[in-house]
Parts: structure tokens; C-alpha cells; sequence
């Protein structure tokens, strides 16, 4: 009963978040859905209003599948949303139409901070000019903590370029 309170709150307060992101933001359409899959760290599928919505976490690049520390950030999102309901906060579109969101969990708390929190993922001032994140990832890299351990750890958009040019010098 406890949690059906809870969840009632949660609700509540995401209305008057919703309704107050909405007053402010031109672009800013919520809604609430269930994770049913992870794509990438950073890449999400969201089930809600019957039909599946990928969702790419604005702001934040986590390491691609081959680089190092991916699985351990798959792994991360997964534990954090897996199965369980979010609300979307939608901020724009990509090129391949994906929604670019910021992804709120029942706590209230952001998973594309808590991505950046743990470090599993690099702050993308071209992606979404949250304030928060470059400090989130100072505060990371400073303890060390996931990908940080790893003092030559290369953002997703330079090791695909190390890649692509690996591959054409194979030619």
C-alpha cells in the first residue's frame, strides 16, 4: 500500500514537473513508459502508449560495443531500468529519428546523470547543455570511477574515428 502511495506522489510531482518543463521549454513532451530493452548504455527502448519508442539519452555518450567498459555501462543501465517504469522527457530528434530524452526514474533522479555519476559515460556539450553533467563528470573522473580507471579511456566520437581510419588503412 506503502508503495502505491509512493507511486501516486511520484505521479503527482512529475505532472508539476512536466507542466512546469512545459511553460519553459518549446520542445519539452513527457511520458511515462516501461524500459523493455537496452540497446547501448545510452540507448533505450521505452514501451508506452502501445508501441516501442528508442529512446538515446540526451547529453551524455557512453562507450560503443567494442570499446572498453562498455559492457560494464550496459550492464549498469540495465540493473538501474530495466523492466521498470520512467518518465521521458523528450528534447528533440536525431537524424534517425530517435528521441533524445532525459530519463527520469522513480526516484526522481536522472539516469543520464547517474550514467555520468558512475562513469560510464563522457558529458556531450553538442548533444544537450545540461550544467550539471560536465560537474558530474569532473566529480567522476576525479574518483576514478568506471571508465575513469582508465587513463587513456577515448569518447565514443574519437574511437570511431580511431576505428575508421584503422579500416581505411587496411585498404
Amino acid at each position: 500500500m506503502k508503495n502505491h502511495i509512493k507511486f501516486k506522489v511520484f505521479c503527482f510531482l512529475s505532472i508539476v514537473l512536466i507542466s512546469w518543463m512545459s511553460a519553459t521549454s518549446s520542445y519539452a513532451i513527457s511520458y511515462f513508459g516501461k524500459v523493455v530493452a537496452i540497446s547501448d548504455a545510452d540507448t533505450i527502448k521505452v514501451l508506452s502508449f502501445g508501441r516501442i519508442i528508442k529512446v538515446r539519452l540526451i547529453g551524455i555518450d557512453s562507450p560503443d560495443k567494442h570499446q572498453a567498459y562498455s559492457k560494464e555501462a550496459i550492464e549498469f543501465t540495465e540493473n538501474i531500468v530495466l523492466g521498470k517504469r520512467v518518465m521521458v522527457i523528450t528534447k528533440d530528434e536525431d537524424v534517425l529519428d530517435w528521441t533524445l530524452a532525459e530519463v527520469i526514474l522513480s526516484d526522481n533522479k536522472s539516469l543520464n546523470h547517474e550514467l555520468i555519476k558512475a562513469g560510464f559515460a563522457w558529458w556531450n556539450i553538442h548533444l544537450f547543455e545540461d550544467t550539471t553533467l560536465p560537474i558530474l563528470e569532473m566529480e567522476a573522473r576525479n574518483r576514478k570511477l568506471g571508465l575513469w580507471q582508465d587513463k587513456h579511456a577515448l569518447p565514443p566520437w574519437e574511437f570511431s574515428k580511431a576505428a575508421n581510419y584503422k579500416n581505411l588503412a587496411k585498404r
